[in-house]
């Protein structure tokens, strides 16, 4: 019987196609409950993408021009929302979900072209990515990184083909998607640099090739990130947003990776090694791994090579911005992108033992690798059931879960705009919420390290006070230091948070004339 080139590819991934189809259901059943999982980086992407769809510009749920992040993503949910509404809670569900599947499918296609490759690896490698925590946790949300991940492996897909063919139009197809990694996360300039490293250390190429590649390589993959930034500095007059300087060291940001670490592999190892020294180690050894590489193989163009060239620059990347730049502390979501990689270069070792052996010492190796498999996978399996355990009763942690939906709070905002003076400012301590539950477009609360904010503030005669006790943030100024400095009037109280308005100055120096009246004149 002679198969058609579709039957073929789908007899060849058969494998693929179903834990890809697999993957599509686990985002679905994380999602049933609430819908997709929204944070309040979920609710800036959403507003912007909104904004996008029916304004055609680039603004946030709070009408402040949108530079803290790049544009891209909001520019690929207004995709969705053009054709198939707003109502991203549960769109999103459908986006990720088919994120997530053809990212298992194009992992399949990637480890058939493997130096060491066979069935069996590829469908555990392919069920640790579809049951992974970390990447489940990211595509259960409406997150950038559900994209960032997506074209991250992408790249390396392009950049082997590249270095394979030594096509150039394979080398712009890789620019191209770098440049579209860059201005989805600030994050993807490293991919810049990743791919420079890969092409700079190609073997069996002249410099003048290399060099003429590179800079073809750099101009495209640069082009959109340098556009992006061009329109942040006329619209607010910063490049990406203002930006604090870190509060966490060097071994701190690798205590955090070392914490992902083990997020991801919570019962691997029994947390026998400090977090720290772990994270160092981890980096230390995919370092290793590249200059081995380079120094010991005749040529340097296989997926392994890439995966750990790429999970080596992205970690050290992300590690050494977070010493200098203050952003939220490091952590799985953030690490992500690095997760296939590095799975891919770890799980090689193992597999490559294999091929290399016989006799014996084969049958040692597959039983090791057949425990080794077994145990990776348990590993990944049981945090994962754990998380599906708590959010198909509660929903996805973040707005959408009964905390959030059921609050108290929350329905008082949502009650009308009775509920607020339009005379009046509104500020809360997780503004995003009150624009998310009741599309009321309010301010932040200032932080405490912005004094120019904190002036202007107080400096605000007539406003209301949103506050939620499930948004504490330690970043922004206290309910309590405001109490102590303003006076403000209890709206009402909650168990979960409370509303309050300032009270009107000349009403209140009119009070304390009546309680402190002025003696009388004494007679003349």
């Amino acid at each position: 019987m002679k198969f058609t080139t579709v039957q073929k590819f789908v007899f060849n991934n058969i494998d693929s196609i179903l834990i890809a189809i697999a993957g599509f259901i686990f985002i679905l059943l994380l999602t049933k409950y609430g819908g997709i999982g929204i944070s309040p980086d979920s609710v800036t992407y959403a507003s912007v993408a909104k904004n996008l769809v029916s304004h055609g510009k680039f603004i946030e749920y709070d009408g402040m021009p949108y530079v803290d992040f790049p544009i891209g993503y909001p520019v690929f949910l207004s995709i969705f929302f053009k054709l198939f509404g707003d109502d991203y809670v549960h769109i999103g569900i459908y986006i990720n979900a088919l994120l997530f599947a053809v990212l298992i499918l194009m992992c399949g296609f990637a480890m058939n072209r493997f130096t060491y490759t066979s069935r069996l690896y590829k469908i555990v490698i392919l069920l640790c990515i579809a049951i992974g925590p970390g990447l489940l946790e990211v595509y259960s949300m409406i997150w950038s990184e559900t994209l960032f991940v997506f074209l991250s492996v992408l790249f390396i897909i392009t950049l082997h083909k590249y270095l394979n063919t030594i096509d150039t139009s394979a080398l712009i197809a890789t620019a191209l998607i770098a440049a579209t990694i860059c201005i989805v996360r600030y994050a993807g300039i490293c991919v810049i640099g990743i791919g420079g490293f890969v092409l700079l250390f190609m073997k069996h190429r002249s410099i003048k090739q290399k060099c003429i590649h590179i800079i073809l390589f750099g101009a495209i993959a640069s082009s959109l990130l340098v556009f992006n930034l061009i329109r942040n500095f006329y619209a607010q007059g910063f490049l990406t947003g203002e930006r604090e300087k870190s509060l966490t060291s060097l071994l701190g940001n690798f205590n955090y990776f070392g914490i992902t670490l083990y997020d991801w592999l919570p019962y691997a190892f029994n947390h026998y090694l400090p977090e720290t020294i772990f994270g160092v180690a981890v980096v230390l050894l995919l370092a290793i791994a590249v200059i081995w590489h380079l120094i010991t193989k005749k040529d340097n163009t296989g997926f392994e090579y890439i995966a750990a060239v790429f999970a080596c620059g992205y970690i050290s990347f992300m590690i050494l911005t977070a010493t200098v730049s203050r952003f939220e502390p490091l952590n799985s979501r953030l690490f992500s992108p690095a997760y296939i990689p590095l799975l891919w270069v770890l799980a090689y070792w193992l597999n490559k033992t294999i091929i290399a052996s016989k006799g014996w010492k084969r049958v040692v190796f597959i039983s090791f690798n057949i425990f080794m498999a077994v145990f990776f996978i348990c590993n990944e399996f049981i945090p994962s059931y754990g998380s599906y355990s708590d959010i198909k009763d509660y929903g996805i942690p973040g707005y959408t879960d009964d905390d959030w939906r059921l609050s108290s709070t929350v329905k008082y905002i949502q009650s009308g705009d009775s509920v607020f003076r339009p005379d009046f400012d509104i500020y809360s301590n997780a503004n995003d919420a009150v624009f998310f539950f009741a599309g009321r477009s309010t301010q932040r609360l200032p932080h405490r390290q912005s004094p120019d904010e904190i002036k202007e503030f107080y400096d605000d005669d007539h406003f209301y006070i949103v506050w939620f006790n499930l948004g504490y943030d330690p970043d922004i100024v206290a309910l309590n230091d405001i109490l102590k400095k303003r006076p403000m009037k209890l709206i009402k109280q909650f168990p979960d948070g409370a509303v309050y308005m300032t009270i009107d100055p000349d009403m209140l120096n009119a009070n304390k004339a009546l309680a402190n009246p002025k003696p009388a004149a004494p007679n003349q």
